[in-house]
């Protein structure tokens, strides 16, 4: 029953001292097997009537179980099968030793459709030279021999007397039927079955042979021997018979085990052939599968629950034999039918539910080739081209005032952006903690680096144009150390790098991610167990953005705009990237390169690309108004109350009042401004004014005049030169300025006395408290 898995049966025993020890033999030996009985029907042994046979027969039929142990004499199991005959009902029966040679029931009517039949029974074979002798039965001489002659009469036929004339002439009158080559009595005696008794004869004469202790010539013991010594003795024998070794164990039985027999179709009868051997010494069965023959070609179904499939595993009921089919869970697997339970995946292997095996996990990580990989590799190259392009502009045009002084501070800038940007290569690839490491410190120490240059020049900025008093002012001016500045706000930035790295490393975390179909490991860099000194890192670097975009917004538009956006870029990148930091955990490495690249090409494209146009176009410009001015006659003039001031050149005409020429260079502020008084030209601590009688009504600006204030404010007013920068504007009613330039040449503009226009024929007074140059 085990091997063929068949678990769900019936037991039809009778009540006697056999049926009862063959059934609780059974029923033990089931429960180790897990074999459950569905049935047991216990018939009596004296006087079995048809009724209660055909209870059993209905109690059959009903059954679920289609396979059935019938413990029975073959009398009893001869009246069960008509039953079943005459309902057409068919089983899979497993015959006891009582029955399971029975001839009776070989040749009985319709037995081929009660079902398979199988059963045990002691060895069987072929006993040397018995076939011969029934192919040659002959009376002894002058003898007479019965089994002949009743074989002559059941197989020809023949009258009990010698003149009956139904007499087969041939047949009758010969003295061996077998001398007409008649095979019949050989077919129809299954020469096997009495192997058993051959074997059964030795073992008792070794059992005796050895009681009596028999030599060669005679056999000296005792014949007058007990029964139960006979019995002792022959659980101890041990022969040899047609090179077979038999013995028998305590309980009686063969150590060489039972035949496994089958019967099979043989015209309107079975015959028995043997399939298999239960080997005693294993305890299981060996089947001769090619030997059986099951009706319908298929071998019989006989459970109390369907089979659990590969992949599921057996979810067992109150009745060990009746169970569910459970789904393997995840990262378990089954490989056979009728698991009791799900196999644990190994290390580094996965599995879906109702898997039937494990599959190594698909790891990701931002791969070289992935498309957002090349993007992001391409996207830093253009980056770090546009830096490098910037470079070697500004050196190009180092000179150029807008360029002049601030060319140091800018070159930082665009180191810390290519640190930045070099920390963005750093996400890609296989992380290790060596990478995770450095991705964060590159862009912390980078981005901090530019963003400290910025908040410099927004400190500057802020202090040229807040509205306080000149004292305060100047106090502020006094703590305006940029290298100092930029070099601890850095170092901070760099401290917090190196506690997060000392007591809360970064490190390299896998995290599952599954489908229907996949199952992905995803490697992704850890901030560390707490995130808190990540978080401080950003925190540090959006305090000193929102510092920068405050002290900008104080300022002049122009000077500030590129504080300002580059800032407001900065921040709402980062605004986006928390919440999807926080909750899409594969997403992190991608969603922290996007807002370091869109923060880099902010700075870039706010305060980098706008000077290259400015310059360029006032390049274009100034090259026009050389020109003009090279085409219009050329003036000189000298004021005695001037001084020390000389103004050298060619210009057709000077800015008329109510316009100003305003510069900034260190810590004072210088102003020029055209007014009806005349030209005033003043800071916080001088002041230059000379007198005019021109009238403010009469004035429109020109192009010339435009051109006069780039040129104009290189003019010296002292003997000391301080260069500085400058930006112009108008004085107007609508309150509005022009766009700032930068100093482009140092020219020494004159005008002769003759060729002043009347504004300036007035002088007026200097009051110096120290040198200003402008």
């Amino acid at each position: 029953m085990r091997h063929f898995s068949w678990n769900w049966v019936g037991v039809v025993t009778l009540d006697d001292d056999y049926g009862n020890a063959a059934l609780e033999n059974f029923l033990l030996a089931a429960e180790e097997v897990k074999v459950c009985v569905e049935f047991k029907e216990v018939l009596p042994t004296i006087d079995i009537s048809e009724k209660s046979i055909k209870e059993a027969a209905d109690r059959i039929r009903s059954s679920s179980a289609k396979i059935v142990l019938l413990i029975l004499r073959s009398s009893a199991v001869e009246i069960l099968f008509k039953e079943m005959i005459k309902t057409n009902t068919s089983r899979t029966w497993i015959a006891s030793d009582a029955w399971s040679m029975a001839g009776s029931l070989m040749t009985m009517k319709d037995i081929n459709k009660v079902g398979d039949i199988l059963g045990f029974t002691f060895v069987t074979g072929e006993i040397p030279g018995f076939k011969d002798y029934l192919q040659n039965l002959q009376p002894s001489s002058g003898g007479h021999n019965d089994f002949i002659r009743e074989y002559k009469q059941m197989r020809f036929k023949c009258p009990p007397g010698p003149n009956s004339n139904n007499m087969h002439t041939s047949a009758c009158i010969e003295t061996d039927p077998q001398e007409m080559n008649d095979d019949y009595l050989i077919n129809a005696v299954y020469l096997t079955a009495t192997y058993n008794q051959r074997v059964a004869v030795y073992a008792v004469a070794h059992a005796i042979k050895k009681i009596l202790e028999c030599n060669d010539t005679a056999c000296p013991g005792d014949a007058n021997f007990p029964l139960a010594k006979l019995v002792a003795i022959l659980r101890k024998i041990n022969f040899t018979l047609d090179n077979q070794s038999y013995s028998f164990n305590n309980d009686g039985d063969f150590d060489t085990g039972y035949d496994l027999i089958m019967w099979k179709n043989s015209g309107n009868g079975r015959m028995p052939s043997v399939v298999g051997k239960f080997l005693i010494s294993k305890k299981d069965v060996e089947v001769y599968e090619q030997s059986i023959q099951w009706t319908n070609n298929t071998v019989p179904w006989s459970r109390c629950s369907e089979t659990c499939p590969p992949g599921t595993r057996k979810s067992v009921s109150d009745i060990s034999c009746c169970y569910n089919c459970t789904v393997c869970s995840e990262g378990y697997f089954s490989n056979l039918s009728d698991q009791d339970a799900c196999q644990k995946c190994p290390n580094g292997t996965t599995s879906p539910p109702n898997a039937t095996e494990c599959q190594e996990w698909e790891v990701w990580y931002l791969k070289w080739s992935d498309p957002y990989s090349i993007v992001v590799m391409v996207g830093t190259g253009i980056g770090i081209l546009l830096l490098i392009f910037s470079f070697i502009f500004f050196i190009l045009h180092r000179d150029n005032p807008i360029i002049r002084n601030t060319l140091i501070y800018s070159f930082i800038m665009k180191f810390g952006l290519i640190v930045s940007f070099g920390g963005v290569i750093i996400f890609l690839g296989r992380p290790s903690i060596i990478q995770c490491m450095a991705q964060q410190a590159m862009y912390a120490f980078g981005f901090t680096l530019c963003v400290s240059c910025i908040l410099t020049k927004a400190f500057r900025t802020f202090i040229a144009y807040m509205a306080c008093d000149p004292y305060t002012q100047h106090r502020l001016r006094r703590i305006d150390k940029p290298f100092v500045i930029i070099s601890l706000l850095t170092a901070i930035q760099g401290l917090i790098c190196i506690f997060w790295f000392v007591f809360d490393q970064p490190g390299v975390e896998e995290i599952e991610s599954k489908t229907i179909k996949t199952r992905t490991m995803s490697q992704l860099c850890t901030q560390g167990a707490s995130k808190y000194a990540f978080g401080t890192m950003h925190i540090y670097i959006a305090i000193l953005a929102v510092v920068c975009f405050l002290l900008a917004f104080k300022g002049r538009d122009n000077e500030t705009e590129p504080i300002v956006f580059s800032m407001i870029i900065h921040l709402f990148a980062w605004l986006c990237f928390i919440p999807v930091f926080i909750t899409q955990h594969e997403l992190r490495p991608i969603i922290q390169i996007s807002a370091i690249m869109v923060s880099n090409y902010g700075v870039i494209f706010c305060h980098f690309t706008p000077k290259w146009f400015k310059i360029i176009s006032e390049n274009v410009e100034h090259e026009n108004a050389l020109r003009l001015i090279s085409s219009q006659s050329t003036d000189s003039v000298s004021d005695s109350a001037i001084g020390s001031l000389s103004i050298e050149g060619s210009v057709d005409s000077l800015p008329l009042p109510n316009r100003v020429c305003s510069t900034v260079s260190g810590p004072a502020d210088v102003e020029i401004s055209i007014s009806e008084n005349g030209l005033n030209i003043g800071s916080l601590e001088d002041s230059l004014t000379i007198p005019s009688t021109a009238s403010p009504e009469q004035l429109t600006i020109t192009d010339d005049e435009m051109s006069y204030c780039h040129n104009i404010l290189n003019t010296d007013i002292s003997e000391e030169s301080i260069p500085i920068s400058s930006t112009i504007s108008t004085v107007s009613s609508t309150k509005d300025r022009l766009e700032d330039t930068a100093i482009t040449n140092a020219a020494q503009i004159t005008t002769a006395d003759s060729e002043k226009p009347n504004w300036y024929q007035n002088t007026g007074s200097i009051r110096r408290r120290r040198t200003t140059s402008f």
